[in-house]
């Protein structure tokens, strides 16, 4: 739309921009990203806590070979047991979802699905 200023004229073009959803989308980002870092740095902790945990489980275990009677020793192979299922669940968690399959059937996945095809282009 042209408009003047003074003896100039001049056409301005008007851009408007919903800027709360660009923020909230940005914050979702940084969010997500963070979640991400989070994954990664328990994965890592959990594979440093695991691999400090084989010398000492197996010094646990010669020690409780040595000395079945020892307390201590069967106090200490428990709770690196518990340790040990903790740093499990935390690289289930951190890492990747493992894929599931199961049987299905076909055919009548295929009618299904073109039952639900052809019921939905007759409402449009």
């Amino acid at each position: 739309m042209p408009v003047s200023f003074g003896k100039h004229a001049s056409n301005i073009i008007v851009l408007l921009k919903e800027a709360a959803s660009t923020t909230k989308l940005d914050e979702h980002l940084r969010r997500l990203d963070r979640l991400a870092s989070i994954g990664t740095l328990s994965a890592s902790m959990a594979h440093e806590i695991k691999n400090a945990l084989v010398p000492v489980t197996t010094f646990v275990g010669l020690l409780l070979e040595q000395n079945p009677e020892a307390e201590l020793a069967g106090t200490v192979r428990r709770e690196m047991k518990r340790v040990d299922s903790i740093v499990k669940r935390m690289l289930k968690f951190a890492g990747p979802d493992k894929p599931s399959y199961s049987d299905i059937r076909l055919h009548e996945l295929l009618e299904h699905s073109l039952r639900w095809f052809n019921t939905g282009s007759k409402e449009t």
